[in-house]
């Protein structure tokens, strides 16, 4: 897992721009393709974003009911709403 599948463009640790969130929510759809949740650590690895950018991101696609947030503090895991019949276009 060394290579990124995707680098965050925006250049302030705390903020995502419009492509950062539609790029790593493709990253996001593409993994879960294959198993069963993510975690904010786990996006870190496989993309640049830092922890903050992972929480916001997590938080906009929690609110957009695209991802169903499981558990609390360092047990929180991700996984796809399944009330979102969307899903499938994001990879």
């Amino acid at each position: 897992m060394n290579k990124k599948n995707y680098k965050v463009v925006s250049k302030r640790l705390t903020c995502l721009t419009d492509r950062d969130l539609t790029n790593l929510k493709r990253v996001v759809a593409g993994y879960l393709k294959t198993q069963a949740f993510i975690t904010n650590s786990i996006l870190r690895k496989i993309t640049s974003a830092t922890y903050d950018q992972a929480v916001l991101f997590y938080k906009a696609m929690v609110k957009q009911k695209v991802l169903k947030k499981i558990g609390i503090n360092g047990g929180t895991r991700y996984v796809i709403n399944a009330q979102d019949k969307n899903y499938e276009h994001y990879v």
